[in-house]
């Protein structure tokens, strides 16, 4: 945004780790309200009350400045489920590589997509005439 704060990516949300194991991805004022970010949010949420995984979850405003600083990013969206960022602008977001909170999100969405009949919902068509 014109403003100096991130807000999604063309068609995905967009998560940010940061070295403090902070999760934060921005609100969704005027932007898309993803199930898959609001799932993965969920997700993560409850590993931090548990203590796992990361320190606390946060959706609020951040900046570019900010944004740049963290450790791990990613996009979500329901195609792909996450897509992990690991360079912004030519410079290594942290190592350079997928982290451990973007793969353990990925884990669960797939996870999730692929679970057995009774988590799914049925949703009844007309039958198609060929």
């Amino acid at each position: 945004r014109e403003d100096g704060y991130i807000s999604e990516a063309a068609v995905m949300n967009v998560t940010f780790v940061m070295r403090d194991g902070t999760v934060i991805t921005p609100p969704f004022s005027g932007i898309l309200k993803g199930c898959t970010v609001r799932r993965s949010l969920e997700l993560l949420r409850a590993a931090s009350e548990k203590g796992q995984l990361v320190k606390s979850v946060e959706q609020r405003p951040i900046l570019a400045t900010e944004a740049r600083e963290c450790v791990e990013m990613y996009f979500t969206g329901g195609d792909v489920h996450v897509f992990a960022i690991t360079h912004w602008d030519g410079k290594p977001v942290g190592d350079g590589k997928p982290g451990p909170v973007t793969r353990w999100v990925w884990q669960h969405l797939v996870k999730e997509s692929e679970a057995g009949e009774e988590q799914r919902t049925p949703v009844p068509y007309p039958a198609a005439k060929l």
